[in-house]
């Protein structure tokens, strides 16, 4: 179901070209430049007024009622020596135990180096904002817990899965295990606001 809604935006140009005045109403959609990404369209129409400029925004976006409680999403996805060594790079997270296969092994835990558990929720970001709910999702909180290691090049299945639907928002559960060993690595869940 396609809702269509109008920001309505007074910029007091001379006072100060940054504050604004917004409203936020529904109507009918009007004519306007179109721009148009997955399941988001804004039409913007923009008017002078003397020393105000107006801009009339209409976002059409798809509702929480398009999805259904039970729809899921399932993708595999291995991590690589290199994809630890990135991650480490990029966050900052050069604990040895995901590095250093010495290090790990000394533990008496692990049985080689184990993957982010940040790196794992990374990988259900993508599938949450690309996949299911898709393009326009917004996280609004999560919780996970990391039952067992995930080790280099051990491949995991992801699943995610729409378990309720409450107004704007939607509750997915989250599980991310080993097939072949039918240990979980990941699970949780999140809830997401879908625009």
């Amino acid at each position: 179901m396609l809702h269509t809604c109008y920001i309505h935006c007074i910029y007091k140009a001379q006072l100060n070209p940054f504050s604004r005045l917004c409203h936020f109403y529904c109507r009918q959609p009007s004519k306007g430049n179109q721009i148009s990404f997955g399941n988001f369209s804004c039409t913007m129409q923009r008017l002078h007024w003397g020393n105000r400029i107006t801009n009339t925004v209409t976002a059409t976006f798809r509702q929480c009622s398009t999805f259904e409680v039970g729809k899921k999403v399932t993708l595999t996805r291995r991590f690589s020596e290199e994809d630890l060594k990135d991650f480490a790079k990029l966050t900052g997270d050069y604990n040895p135990i995901h590095l250093d296969d010495k290090v790990a092994l000394s533990t008496g835990i692990f049985v080689g180096r184990v993957v982010h558990g940040a790196l794992i929720n990374g990988f259900i970001s993508g599938i949450l904002g690309t996949k299911l709910p898709g393009p326009g999702t917004i996280a609004f909180s999560q919780e996970m817990r990391f039952p067992k290691p995930l080790y280099i090049d051990e491949e995991m299945t992801a699943e995610v899965t729409i378990a309720a639907i409450k107004r704007k928002f939607l509750e997915c559960n989250i599980s991310c295990f080993v097939k072949l060993s039918s240990k979980v690595v990941m699970s949780g869940t999140a809830t997401v606001i879908k625009v």
